[in-house]
């Protein structure tokens, strides 16, 4: 990633937290992210969140600590909550949608995975729905969202 962008935010997410519960608060996140980036263009944030301000409106960045199985959904009612348009990690699900209200967009991100390495998605059955990697690039202000099916890779070059 630092060969195409300048800089990188990260912002903490559960498994990130649990490293630092585990270590009983001797690690921070620059700790935990330190171990394996060293480069002064990476920054992290101890918040599961930050805050865009674009030309096309505000765009909240988040990890949250919510899970819904129904795609979408936890960034649609997080949007209409915080008043503004949703990025979300966490539910491993990449889709996009409307709040309730309709008034803020609501993306699940999935994340930049292959869930059939994922060790606790492979040594259990269970009904969660199928883990859907994807990413969002904000452009202008406007979302462009990645994944398996929704992108026609040759058009961005790859």
């Amino acid at each position: 990633m630092l060969d195409v962008f300048e800089n990188i935010w990260i912002v903490m997410g559960n498994h990130e937290r649990r490293l630092v519960k585990w270590a009983d608060a001797t690690l921070d996140e620059k700790d935990v992210f330190g171990m394996v980036i060293t480069s002064n263009r990476v920054h992290v944030n101890k918040f599961a969140y930050c805050t865009l301000e674009t030309s096309a409106g505000k765009w909240r960045v988040t990890h949250p600590a919510n899970y819904r199985q129904a795609r979408g959904q936890t960034p649609a009612l997080l949007a209409d909550k915080l008043r503004m348009n949703v990025i979300a990690g966490h539910e491993h699900h990449t889709a996009m949608t409307y709040s309730p209200s309709g008034e803020y967009v609501a993306i699940s991100i999935g994340g930049l995975y292959d869930a059939g390495k994922i060790a606790y998605v492979q040594l259990t059955d269970q009904l969660r729905p199928a883990m859907t990697p994807g990413f969002v690039m904000l452009r202008g202000g406007y979302p462009y969202l990645f994944g398996d099916k929704l992108t026609n890779w040759e058009a961005w070059g790859a």
